[in-house]
């Protein structure tokens, strides 16, 4: 028997406790913050940078909002003029777009 099961009162065995799901967006909620227009210029972009940020995103399991690498790629797409400043600070923030 799994070491993770407990035996309880009367004899039952329970199972491990479930395990905590990942913190993050996937992909599909991710993009979901930005706008249709932002999204097929991200997508159109021969930018470089915001290319292999999409492609790391992209092979992520999940995507956290505070992670040291999505901050940093979003505030790229921001800078190579795929989203203004402020909706940048929005899609960061988990606002969806107006």
């Amino acid at each position: 028997m799994d070491a993770d099961w407990t035996h309880a009162a009367g004899g039952a065995w329970r199972p491990p406790a479930a395990s905590p799901q990942l913190a993050g967006l996937t992909l599909l909620q991710f993009m979901a913050l930005f706008t249709e227009g932002e999204r097929a210029a991200i997508v159109a972009s021969s930018d470089p940078q915001a290319k292999l940020f999409v492609v790391t995103a992209s092979g992520a399991g999940t995507i956290d909002l505070t992670n040291s690498e999505v901050i940093p790629g979003v505030e790229c797409l921001a800078s190579a003029g795929l989203l203004a400043a402020a909706e940048a600070t929005r899609v960061l923030t988990e606002q969806s777009p107006a």
